[in-house]
């Protein structure tokens, strides 16, 4: 699966923000598609895409609408932790999808919908990250990083 395979799912499924990345690696996207003016690809640009980085990974710029709450938790990163400590202070957050090439363990990328003008802070806590449409992106299936596939992981 690539690139290539993966960009039309996503479109079909309603994904605008499809965003090839190099074979292997998690950056960079392409130029003008990320941040606070960034475009938004069109039906060419994903058919330019296809055709010419057809072997890349993908990246999906996240709706305004829809934030990802990244955690990092391995090596000397403890998100986990973190996250534990934020919701004992303002509540557990809802079961949601997520997206991870780290398996069953605690990294990884919840997405949840939020109000559309909703701006969390670029970083919550200690080894987390908030992926939201002006800021960041994520890498999600069927890209592959370090030899590990990236997938999809339902709410329960």
């Amino acid at each position: 699966m690539t690139y290539a395979t993966a960009a039309p799912i996503y479109r079909a499924a309603g994904w605008v923000g499809v965003l090839p990345l190099p074979s292997g690696r998690k950056s960079p996207p392409p130029d003008g598609y990320t941040g606070e003016t960034g475009a938004w690809p069109s039906d060419d640009d994903i058919a330019e895409w296809v055709t010419k980085k057809a072997d890349g990974n993908l990246g999906l710029r996240l709706p305004d609408g829809v934030v990802g709450i990244d955690v990092d938790d391995y090596g000397s990163k403890k998100g986990a932790d973190t996250l534990a400590e934020l919701e004992a202070r303002y509540g557990p957050l809802p079961a949601t999808w997520s997206s991870t090439s780290r398996g069953d363990g605690p990294s990884r990328i919840h997405l949840f919908r939020c109000p559309e003008d909703l701006k969390l802070p670029g970083v919550p806590g200690t080894s987390i990250e908030a992926i939201q449409y002006h800021h960041r992106y994520c890498v999600v299936w069927p890209s592959v990083v370090e030899g590990r596939r990236y997938r999809w992981y339902t709410p329960d």
